[in-house]
């Protein structure tokens, strides 16, 4: 749905979204969900079948059935019934992180407390704090967003921009336009958010308790600079996946600058906060803010997600009647583990690293190491086979020589190409999958990192 240019369109496109919801206009919305948009023939036939329709009308129809699809995956049994557009949805937080945020701002102000939901799109995270026992107005631009809140939170709304109000002295949640610059590209830049710093800076001042929705790749100097000296900046990982930062001031900051928190797939809650502490202090960066960190597998894409200096030169040889590494007598750790991403962005590895009793293998690179196998939420677990310096060839023959399995490759602080050799190893006859006598070999993942100026590979198998 694309905002309107005026106000008479704006009001004319409430119009045609409020009928569209009409009892007149229920087998429409009806054959809408059975039609799918994409095929020609199929729309035709929609329009042919209901020529009392205006085309915008049955336009919104195909658009409500696409988006309550999406919905579903987003906001579970909800989907069916709430009203919305694709990007409406796709820009909503999801209902797990929405009740989240719900939550820890009822538990810092109270319940039953009024709070503007500002630039409120389809009212996710409003319905999010209505469910949390708080009092919800929501704002937003966009006469047609505001009315879709209204009917999917069921609470009062306003169809006014932020900078046209006077919200002194209130909790506010705002959700800034992300994708309003560059095409409707989302982007990661305050600079380009609608509303823009100044005026998230302004409503912080007039409205010292206030929570802000930012991206997960902000960039997290400006994120602290909005959030001044007592904020916090919270990232948040949804079943190990970055999803949201949060910019939190007055009452609903909890005292600490950084704060990690993972929503874990098996429904429990996890968070860490502590003082930054940079993980790459030659030049301020941590794994991801990097581009040059990749992770694929032979079959397809999975999840995104280093001891000293000398000892990683050799390979440790594979011990096939025991099925393990015949590990050397040099100090190379055991097993390995990566962190959750929300770890990361917050700069926290040094703090986790120090609860697991772990060492960073090479700072900057966001990869643990011990001797000992650790069980911890925030870590991911790999038993280190094999390293050797990355050779293309070599590291070929080893996955053939071991029998492994299907094959993960994760590279970090360097220039391999990660979505190539995936390429290669899945298409060509090297493809270690293809030539290993065990097509159900145990699973492999190779990380390939940056060690000083060499290029080294790990090889690696997951922990169960």
């Amino acid at each position: 749905m694309g905002h309107p240019t005026n106000a008479r369109d704006a009001i004319n496109d409430w119009r045609d979204w409020r009928d569209l919801l009409a009892s007149d206009a229920q087998g429409l919305r009806a054959a809408a969900a059975a039609c799918d948009p994409s095929d020609v023939a199929a729309v035709t036939a929609l329009r042919r079948d209901y020529p009392q329709h205006s085309p915008t009308l049955i336009s919104h129809a195909l658009a409500l059935a696409t988006a309550r699809d999406k919905a579903r995956r987003k906001f579970a049994a909800r989907g069916d019934t709430m009203v919305a557009d694709p990007a409406g949805v796709e820009q909503a937080s999801s209902w797990r992180v929405a009740q989240y945020k719900a939550q820890r701002i009822a538990q810092a102000v109270g319940t039953h407390t009024r709070v503007f939901d500002v630039c409120c799109g389809i009212g996710g995270d409003a319905m999010a704090m209505q469910d949390a026992g708080l009092q919800v107005i929501g704002v937003d631009s966009d006469p047609v967003r505001a009315w879709m809140t209204q009917q999917n939170a069921g609470c009062p709304t306003i169809a006014a921009a932020l900078e046209t109000m006077n919200l002194s002295g209130q909790v506010v949640h705002l959700d800034p336009d992300r994708r309003a610059a560059r095409n409707q590209q989302r982007t990661w830049r305050i600079e380009d958010y609608v509303p823009g710093p100044q005026a998230m800076s302004a409503l912080i001042e007039r409205c010292p308790d206030c929570v802000i929705k930012l991206g997960p790749g902000v960039d997290r100097d400006a994120a602290q600079a909005l959030a001044g000296p007592r904020g916090e900046i919270e990232f948040i990982s949804e079943a190990g996946r970055m999803v949201q930062a949060l910019c939190w001031t007055g009452r609903l900051a909890s005292g600490v600058p950084r704060r990690a928190t993972l929503l874990a797939a098996d429904g429990t809650d996890h968070t860490l906060s502590a003082s930054p502490y940079a993980t790459n202090m030659a030049d301020g960066l941590d794994v991801a803010d990097r581009d040059d960190v990749h992770d694929r597998d032979i079959a397809d894409s999975d999840d995104i997600e280093s001891y000293d200096p000398d000892p990683y030169a050799t390979e440790i040889p594979y011990d096939q009647s025991s099925g393990t590494a015949a590990l050397s007598s040099e100090p190379i750790a055991r097993y390995i583990y990566t962190v959750d991403a929300s770890i990361e962005r917050a700069q926290l590895i040094d703090t986790i690293a120090r609860q697991a009793q772990c060492d960073e293998l090479w700072p900057g690179l966001g990869i643990l190491g011990s001797d000992q196998e650790v069980t911890n939420v925030w870590l991911r677990g790999y038993e280190l086979r094999a390293l050797m310096p990355w050779r293309m060839n070599k590291v070929t023959r080893y996955l053939r020589e071991c029998d492994i399995g299907p094959v993960t490759v994760k590279t970090r602080g360097c220039t391999v190409d990660a979505d190539k050799i995936a390429r290669q190893w899945r298409n060509s006859k090297r493809n270690p999958k293809r030539s290993s006598k065990n097509k159900n070999g145990q699973p492999a993942v190779v990380f390939i990192v940056r060690r000083q100026r060499q290029q080294v590979a790990m090889i690696t198998h997951p922990l169960a």
